[in-house]
């Protein structure tokens, strides 16, 4: 089995009056990825605060492509504005993913104890 993937999702929280804008610099953040990986963008669906909760997810990548992947949606974030759209500093989450048709390890059966 091959080793899992390596995604990153940055979201942050933003005035919905500026969905628009938000939606623009996640469009161009996910341009800026694309060629090393790809991406999803989207709100919290139904979200009844005085914000709307923004996310962006790109990857999966291999582990080794992972830090490269990093640097260029940092990157990306900051050149597209994202930091003053956001109404507090954008959190940044990785996740491992597995292959969901086989466990990640097959369970040993042993002896019961005599």
């Amino acid at each position: 089995m091959s080793a899992p993937g390596l995604s990153a999702m940055l979201w942050f929280r933003a005035d919905p009056a500026r969905d628009a804008d938000v939606r623009q610099a996640l469009m161009k953040v996910a341009e800026a990825v694309a060629s090393q990986a790809p991406s999803r963008i989207g709100h919290r669906h139904d979200e009844d605060r005085a914000y709307r909760t923004w996310m962006i997810d790109v990857g999966p990548v291999a582990a080794d492509r992972f830090d490269a992947l990093l640097y260029r949606l940092h990157k990306a974030a900051a050149t597209a504005g994202l930091p003053a759209l956001a109404q507090d500093p954008p959190h940044l989450e990785s996740f491992a993913w597995q292959d969901a048709a086989r466990p990640p390890h097959e369970p040993t059966l042993t002896a019961p104890c005599a």
